[in-house]
């Protein structure tokens, strides 16, 4: 997700209930905020934000989790440099996947797949490019959030 201030927002249950449960990992990827693409005037003008406000929702999601961790339930939380037009959500009995940038604000498609009992190939592919999102990303730290 980039800022991910609405996500977070309206599934904070769902997170609170998964981030408490020391038999699952969570893991969220932010843009990182030293992106080149928060400096780039066609994205900022996509999500209708400048710079700054841009990478202080992203610290705002960054915070609230970290925050919300606890240490029988680590919150693994990313930041990556490269574009991802889409939102993945990977549960053990959903995907979900939002195409935030594709489209204009509030017109957002969204394609969700439930399997019964087995991953179908629509599934194993949201969860590999999910899974490469992360392994591409760094880990986030405060002092990330220092910009100029």
């Amino acid at each position: 997700m980039n800022d991910g201030r609405g996500f977070l927002d309206s599934k904070q249950e769902a997170l609170r209930a998964r981030m408490f449960d020391p038999a699952k990992r969570t893991r969220i990827v932010f843009l990182h905020p030293a992106s080149e693409l928060l400096r780039l005037p066609a994205f900022l003008s996509k999500v209708d934000k400048d710079q700054r406000a841009q990478v202080s929702d992203i610290a705002r999601g960054y915070r609230a989790l970290r925050d919300g961790a606890s240490a029988t339930a680590p919150v693994q939380i990313r930041g990556s440099h490269s574009i991802f037009p889409c939102t993945y959500v990977i549960s053990e009995t959903y995907a979900f996947q939002s195409p935030y940038l594709c489209t204009k604000s509030g017109e957002l498609p969204i394609l969700r797949f439930a399997p019964e009992g087995k991953e179908t190939v629509l599934y194993t592919r949201l969860r590999q490019d999910a899974e490469n999102v992360f392994s591409q990303a760094v880990e986030l730290k405060d002092s990330d959030f220092a910009i100029a």
